[in-house]
């Protein structure tokens, strides 16, 4: 394993009650996060954390992965307290020996993932984040 420090988007989708999901509720989330084909991700009962690095598919991805979190906050009870967490920057990521991040020993970390964990707190703030990363995309 080597360790990379490289430009990533993170993603957080999970319960802002921090009361959790059942396993019911856990596949869903796991199906649109999937879905935008993260470099990495974890999981665990509160929601998931996307880890993609930064490119401009992956803003595309994010976007739709945003636009799913959601109609589905909208459109299905058991996620009315679905928040959304979203920020951009350098992580510290290991990547084996095809380049591709492991999240076996250490999930990605950085300052962008607690810029995402603060969004997430507040209901609709990843838009602006969101607005400014497209905005200063290539």
């Amino acid at each position: 394993m080597n360790a990379t420090v490289a430009p990533f988007i993170v993603v957080i989708l999970g319960d802002s009650d921090a009361y959790g999901y059942d396993q019911h509720a856990i596949p869903v989330l796991a199906q649109i996060v999937e879905s935008s084909s993260p470099d990495a991700r974890t999981a665990s009962h509160l929601g998931f954390v996307a880890y993609c690095r930064t490119s401009a598919s992956t803003l595309e991805a994010v976007k739709i992965l945003i636009a799913d979190a959601e109609a589905l906050r909208q459109g299905d009870s058991r996620f009315a307290s679905l928040g959304i967490g979203l920020a951009e920057g350098e992580l510290v990521a290991e990547c084996d020996s095809m380049g591709r991040v492991s999240i076996d020993r250490i999930a990605p970390m950085g300052g962008a993932v607690n810029d995402a964990s603060s969004c997430f707190r507040e209901r609709t703030r990843y838009r602006d984040v969101f607005a400014n990363v497209a905005a200063q995309a290539p």
